[in-house]
């Protein structure tokens, strides 16, 4: 007759609750270890309750990074990542690009541990047949667990997803038309228990999840996907960034004023402006611009001819800003909050 081994009578013991004599102690504490450690990953590995203080804006063009290399102080969790030239990166010369195949491309751009932030940046699907995705990752404690937004050009939308324990599983999905071969913008916000996702620009998707407090932030393809990215920005604290709106008549509130954009200028360059007032740009020229400032705290989707951005000022300080595909024309302005 067959006679099952120690380990075997053990498992089944833990699972029905029966009463296993004869079997060493030790044996089965160390299998009890293995069972509620293996029933606790697909809950998340927690590694970060909250964000230093010391957490600070940071941005990624890979312009300053050698064609072939990682981005400096990068970590790659699987894929292949590599800066390469890119023609038409939004700011030349160079993007992050994904030209890997596994299950899930993903890498973490640096150390820096992020509450509340606000992650926005350019990407381009390039070729893929199982996929043709982008993605940003937050609240990164390992390799193994953390938030995704993931756009998609072959499903046609942008969704939210938790990865715990090394598994995806779907938080919320969202409908977007998500164009192969173009750049275009994704941005991902995450306040408390809430993450939201913009495609260029507009909401798309929100959801609430508490899983994760805290950690770091990077990229993400899936499968296949041939996917480039350029003009990294991530934010720390509650995102409060507005979305572009049609042009609106010029407005005669002091407490309001509009500097115009012309081809790789804005116009007035440089502005002094009191605490509470709003600055709107607008794009008058005949390409697509966009506002960014250099600390983070304001950033507008591409403006095309037409449309603007606003944004209202709060606190006192210097606040240079530049359009990042037009900087290196001199596309650049300073707004002084008294």
């Amino acid at each position: 007759m067959y006679a099952p081994p120690p380990w075997l009578i053990v498992l089944g013991a833990s699972l029905t609750g029966v009463a296993v004599a004869n079997v060493p102690r030790w044996l089965a504490l160390g299998l009890a270890m293995v069972i509620a450690a293996s029933g606790c990953s697909s809950q998340g590995t927690v590694a970060y309750q909250s964000a230093p203080p010391s957490a600070t804006a940071g941005s990624w063009t890979f312009d300053a990074d050698a064609p072939g290399s990682v981005p400096a102080g990068a970590e790659i969790f699987s894929g292949s990542w590599v800066v390469r030239a890119e023609g038409d990166a939004p700011s030349k010369p160079n993007a992050l690009c994904q030209i890997g195949n596994a299950e899930f491309p993903a890498i973490v751009l640096g150390p820096v541990v992020y509450g509340d932030v606000t992650v926005t940046l350019r990407f381009k699907p390039i070729s893929g047949k199982t996929d043709q995705a982008a993605g940003i990752i937050a609240r990164v404690q390992d390799r193994d667990d953390y938030y995704i937004l993931r756009a998609n050009a072959l499903e046609s939308n942008v969704n939210l997803y938790k990865y715990a324990g090394g598994r995806r599983s779907g938080i919320k999905d969202g409908g977007a038309k998500v164009a192969a071969g173009q750049w275009q913008e994704l941005r991902l916000e995450v306040a408390g228990d809430r993450l939201r996702g913009f495609f260029n620009g507009q909401l798309v998707v929100e959801a609430t999840d508490g899983t994760y407090k805290a950690g770091r932030v990077g990229l993400w393809t899936k499968a296949d996907s041939v996917t480039c990215f350029d003009d990294v920005v991530v934010t720390p604290g509650s995102s409060t960034r507005t979305t572009a709106t049609p042009a609106a008549a010029s407005s005669s509130d002091d407490r309001t004023v509009v500097v115009q954009l012309g081809e790789h200028f804005f116009d007035p360059s440089s502005i002094t402006v009191n605490a509470g007032t709003t600055v709107i740009w607008r794009n008058n020229g005949q390409q697509t611009h966009d506002v960014h400032a250099r600390d983070g705290s304001f950033s507008s989707p591409p403006l095309d001819p037409g449309n603007t951005f606003s944004h209202t000022f709060t606190k006192p300080g210097h606040y240079p800003y530049y359009c990042i595909p037009h900087e290196g024309d001199g596309m650049v302005g300073e707004v002084e909050v008294r």
